[in-house]
């Protein structure tokens, strides 16, 4: 289930399973869409839901294990089952974003200038908004499993099996 809390930690809506013709939910990452709404990575895809907890409609199939949304509202996803990453476009359109060989799409970032960052077992590899690759600075990874940009433009990685986030800042990238 989900739960929303208001600032001071209240909790303020709880809501799970949703009702109609996929009523398959288990909620993983999440971000936050344009209007309020939520985009949730499950094991099923992704899926829009409304403030109030009410689902608008399933945005893609596959093993999703997070979710990014940029300034847009473009939505992208990593899809696990196919390795690959995902982009819903604010106008319908599911692109799937070259990266070469991914082996374990677990996370993925936006930052203000719409490059996308994948953690991907032991790497992060940046897709520039023009379509270039990177595989970025972070020595010694052992699993990206979460990644997020700060208002900086710093890059944090939690590298799971390591116990510890490292940061990579815009000089370092």
């Amino acid at each position: 289930r989900l739960v929303k809390f208001n600032p001071s930690g209240r909790a303020l809506t709880s809501f799970c399973r949703q009702a109609g013709p996929d009523t398959r939910f288990a909620p993983g990452r999440t971000a936050a869409a344009p209007g309020g709404n939520l985009v949730v990575a499950d094991g099923y895809g992704a899926m829009l839901i409304t403030p109030q907890g009410a689902f608008v409609r399933r945005l893609s199939t596959g093993s999703s294990s997070d979710v990014a949304v940029d300034a847009s509202g473009d939505v992208f996803v990593t899809d696990r089952a196919h390795e690959r990453v995902v982009e819903l476009t604010v106008g319908g359109t599911q692109l799937t974003l070259a990266f070469g060989t991914l082996t374990s799409a677990n996370s993925v970032a936006v930052d203000g200038a719409g490059n996308v960052l994948v953690g991907d077992a032991n790497r992060v590899v940046e897709r520039a908004s023009g379509g270039s690759l990177a595989v970025r600075g972070f020595a010694g990874l052992s699993l990206a499993s979460g990644l997020a940009i700060d208002a900086a433009g710093d890059v944090l990685v939690a590298d799971r099996w390591n116990d510890r986030v490292v940061q990579l800042t815009p000089s370092d990238r």
